[in-house]
C-alpha cells in the first residue's frame, strides 16, 4: 500500500495543477485553436476562390458530431486532386466543430481525446511542409504552396494573407502541441492517482503486479482504458528502491508546470483581446465579398435606370457628365425583411449613390481588419472596450448592409424589363458569405463575453487567472 503522506502531497499538487490548467492553460488552448482555425479558413478560402482546390458541394451537410481522426492515408493517383480537396473541406468542418461546438475542458481532454486533437493539428505538418514529407497530406499541400508562390494571385492582399496564414498555422501548431502535452502530462498523473486511490489501496502488497492489477481493473474502472506503462510507473514510484527520487520528480514536474507557473501568470492581468481580434478578422473577411458585390449591383443599377429612358434623357445625362454636373440622387424604396423583427417588414429607402460610396468605403475598412500582419499590431494596441465597441459597430453595420443588399437584389430582379431579367447579376452567394462572416464574428463576441464571465467565476472560487 502506498505511503499516505505521499498520496496526500500528490493530491494537493494535482489540485493545484488542475487550477492552473483550468484558469490559465485552458483559455490559452481555446484561443490557440481559434487562431489556428482562422488562419486555416483564410488560406482555404483563398484556394477555393482561385479554383486551386475544388469545393465540396455537400460540405454544409457533412455535420461533425464528435472528435475523429482525420484521414491521412495515401491518395489514389488518378483522383488525388479530388480526394485532397474533399479532405480539406472535411478538415475545415472538423476545426469548426472543435472551435465552436466541442467543450474543451480538463475533464474532456482525456488521453484518447488529446491523441485525436494532436492528430487533427498535425493533419498537415505545417512547420515542416516539404514535398518529400512522409505524410501524403503534407506532400499535397507543399505542392500547392510551391505553385502558389511561383504563380501568385493578381490580388496582392490575398497573396499576403495566404503567406501570413501559413506562418500562423506553423506557430499555432507548435503552441497547441505544447499545450496539449501539458494536459496529457496532468492526465497521466491524475489517472495514476485514481488507480492508487480506488484500486491499489485495497490490494495486498503481494498482489501488486501488473497482471493482478489488470484482472481487477475492469471491475473498478468499467469502460476505462488500461495503460500498462502507467501502472508500471505507479509500482516504481510507490514501492521501488528509487521511490523517493521518482516521487520528488513527479511533484517537481507538477509544481514547475502547474502551481508555480499559474501563480506567476496570475500576477499579470489576463487579456481577452484575442477573442475580439478574431471577431474583427472574421467580420473583416466580408470586405473582399463587398468588393465582389460592388460591380454587380452597379451593373444592375445601370440596367434598371436605362430601362425606360427616352433619347432626350440619355442625351441630357451625357451632357451632365461632360460638364461634371452632380447627378441627381437616385432613391430606391420598398418593403424589406428585417431579421431583427423576426422576419417582419420594414420600409427601406436607399439613396443609391450615397449607398454605393459607403459600400466602397466599408469594403476597404473591412479588408484592413482581415489582414493578419500590421493590422493585428494596431488592434492589439487598442484597449478591450475599444475593440469590443469596434466589433459591435461593424457587426451592426454588416447586418444593415446585408439587409439593404438583399433588398436591392430583389428590387432589381423584379424591377427591370422582362427582356432584361436574364442580364441581372444575382448576389445570393455573396449575401450568404456576408451572413456567415457576421455569424462567426458574433460567435467570437459571445466567446469573449463567456470568457469574461468564466474569469469572474474563477475569481469567486479563488482560482487565479
Amino acid at each position: 500500500m502506498a505511503d499516505n503522506s505521499w498520496s496526500s502531497v500528490l493530491k494537493e499538487a494535482l489540485d493545484q495543477r488542475y487550477a492552473g490548467l483550468s484558469g490559465t492553460e485552458l483559455p490559452k488552448l481555446r484561443g490557440s485553436f481559434r487562431q489556428f482555425y482562422t488562419a486555416y479558413s483564410t488560406m482555404y478560402n483563398i484556394l477555393l476562390n482561385k479554383g486551386t482546390v475544388k469545393p465540396d458541394p455537400y460540405k454544409n451537410e457533412s455535420k461533425v458530431t464528435d472528435l475523429v481522426m482525420p484521414e491521412v492515408g495515401p491518395f489514389s493517383e488518378t483522383k488525388k486532386h479530388e480526394q485532397f480537396s474533399l479532405r480539406l473541406a472535411n478538415y475545415d468542418n472538423q476545426l469548426d466543430y472543435i472551435v465552436n461546438f466541442y467543450t474543451l475542458s480538463v475533464e474532456t481532454l482525456t488521453q484518447d481525446k488529446v491523441k485525436i486533437l494532436l492528430a487533427v493539428v498535425k493533419f498537415i505538418d505545417w512547420p515542416r511542409m516539404t514535398p518529400d514529407s512522409s505524410s501524403p497530406n503534407t506532400q499535397a499541400m507543399a505542392d500547392i504552396v510551391t505553385a502558389e508562390r511561383q504563380h501568385p494571385t493578381f490580388d496582392p492582399l490575398a497573396t499576403k494573407n495566404f503567406g501570413e496564414s501559413l506562418k500562423k498555422l506553423e506557430v499555432m501548431t507548435k503552441e497547441i502541441t505544447c499545450l496539449l502535452k501539458e494536459f496529457s502530462d496532468y492526465n497521466r498523473e491524475s489517472y495514476k492517482a485514481e488507480v492508487r486511490d480506488q484500486l491499489i489501496s485495497n490490494m495486498q502488497r503481494s498482489e501488486m503486479t501488473i497482471l493482478d492489477i489488470k484482472k481487477k481493473f475492469p471491475s473498478v474502472f468499467k469502460g476505462r482504458p488500461f495503460y500498462a506503462e502507467l501502472i508500471e510507473e505507479i509500482l516504481k514510484e510507490d514501492f521501488s528502491p528509487d521511490a523517493l527520487t521518482l516521487q520528488k520528480k513527479v511533484l517537481k514536474s507538477l509544481e514547475a508546470e502547474g502551481a508555480a507557473q499559474s501563480k506567476e501568470k496570475a500576477k499579470e492581468p489576463v487579456s481577452f483581446k484575442p477573442y475580439l481580434i478574431e471577431g474583427l478578422n472574421a467580420i473583416g473577411s466580408a470586405g473582399m465579398t463587398l468588393g465582389e458585390i460592388f460591380p454587380k449591383i452597379e451593373s444592375n443599377h445601370k440596367l434598371y435606370q436605362n430601362k425606360k429612358k427616352s433619347l432626350g434623357q440619355k442625351i441630357k445625362e451625357m451632357f451632365a457628365a461632360i460638364i461634371n454636373k452632380e447627378p441627381e440622387p437616385v432613391i430606391y424604396s420598398g418593403n424589406s425583411t428585417d431579421p431583427n423583427k423576426n422576419g417582419g417588414m420594414i420600409k427601406e429607402t436607399i439613396s443609391y449613390n450615397q449607398f454605393r460610396d459607403e459600400l466602397e468605403k466599408k469594403s476597404k475598412i473591412l479588408r484592413a481588419l482581415a489582414v493578419q500582419g500590421s493590422a493585428v499590431s494596431k488592434l492589439e494596441s487598442m484597449e478591450e472596450p475599444q475593440l469590443s465597441e469596434l466589433l459591435d459597430r461593424n457587426i451592426r453595420d454588416m447586418q444593415i448592409y446585408h439587409r439593404k443588399l438583399s433588398f436591392l437584389d430583389e428590387f432589381f430582379k423584379s424591377g427591370v424589363d422582362k427582356e432584361d431579367k436574364g442580364k441581372v447579376r444575382g448576389i445570393k452567394p455573396e449575401l450568404s458569405t456576408i451572413k456567415n462572416a457576421v455569424s462567426k464574428a458574433t460567435s467570437k463576441k459571445h466567446d469573449y463575453m463567456a470568457a469574461q464571465e468564466e474569469a469572474v467565476q474563477f475569481k469567486k472560487l479563488g482560482i487565479g487567472l
